[in-house]
């Protein structure tokens, strides 16, 4: 939406919350404009399958002149957090409702007062992730949403998750990357030996960082590697099922990691066991379908056998988009 002579300016202030200041002469016309921008994006889902259904939530607020801006923050936040929690589309803020109090998303939670805590993490991001997993309908979809954001969050080049296969290759299954968003074609399959070393550089607790990629005692064609992709630093972490080791996950960043903050390198911690829940999930889900498979084939025929056809037929008919 472009007003021309309108002022609009728009921010991602975190995760999938996104904030908008619009200056117009009538409050109507600025919910006009949210109402018909929402509608607009429900129309449009980016992903691998295409029956899956956006929901997307409007907190208003009409600011009054001599009102603070994070006082009118907060109302537009308790006017979404109403509409999220009752169910709505939208809500724009009542005075004379009774909201729920919120605390303010826009808080800069880095600055941790708490600065004896030896291990702190972002719980919120953390519960995020969480709740994708327990209601993953496809484990692919669910993978790729998550990784996108861990990139967003982060500020990161490259997120991938990539799964061992039989002897020395590793299968990219998912991968976001800044600027591209997410990758779901022609998904590399790596051959680890074209890394020097690459298991000797993961620590006991299956973690490799490296702050500064030129300044560190990685070969020169790891580096190049490196390089080629923008990456200046780089956390992997090893995906682990039931103690049997299946991939790793890999995140980088254009910038030394040493300036990352404690509580983002302990979130990735928690955030990569996560994503190997999903991994394992993922490969059951696989296995039992190739299981099911073998036992709807006929053997003598190479058909299917009855049962296993009307399946197949009801699965080809419902995905038919002519």
């Amino acid at each position: 939406y472009r007003a021309k002579g309108r002022k609009v300016v728009m921010s991602r202030v975190r995760y999938d919350t996104f904030l908008v200041l619009h200056c117009a002469d009538e409050p109507e016309e600025v919910e006009g404009v949210a109402l018909w921008s929402c509608s607009e994006m429900c129309k449009n889902y980016f992903g691998r399958y295409e029956n899956i259904d956006g929901r997307i939530i409007l907190g208003m607020y009409h600011m009054n002149e001599g009102e603070t801006f994070a006082e009118s923050l907060m109302h537009a936040e308790e006017a979404l957090a109403y509409a999220d929690e009752s169910g709505a589309r939208y809500e724009i803020y009542n005075k004379s409702m009774d909201y729920p109090k919120v605390t303010p998303v826009y808080d800069d939670e880095s600055d941790n007062s708490d600065g004896d805590r030896i291990f702190t993490y972002d719980s919120r991001f953390l519960s995020f992730a969480v709740a994708m997993l327990a209601n993953a309908k496809d484990i692919n979809s669910s993978l790729d949403v998550l990784i996108q954001r861990i990139g967003w969050q982060f500020a990161l080049n490259r997120v991938m998750v990539s799964i061992f296969e039989k002897s020395h290759y590793a299968r990219v299954t998912n991968m976001y990357v800044k600027g591209e968003g997410v990758i779901t074609e022609n998904l590399p399959v790596n051959n680890l030996r074209d890394w020097d070393n690459f298991f000797k550089v993961f620590d006991s607790n299956g973690c490799m960082k490296i702050k500064d990629i030129e300044n560190s005692k990685l070969s020169d064609r790891d580096k190049e590697y490196y390089r080629s992709h923008k990456i200046r630093s780089v956390v992997n972490y090893l995906l682990y099922d039931n103690e049997q080791l299946i991939g790793y996950v890999a995140f980088g960043a254009e910038r030394p990691i040493d300036k990352w903050s404690t509580t983002n390198i302990n979130t990735l911690v928690q955030l990569s066991r996560i994503i190997a829940i999903f991994a394992s999930k993922r490969r059951s889900n696989e296995e039992n379908e190739q299981r099911y498979a073998e036992l709807s084939i006929d053997p003598l025929t190479g058909l299917y056998i009855y049962p296993a056809f009307i399946t197949a037929a009801k699965k080809a008919l419902y995905s038919y988009n002519p």
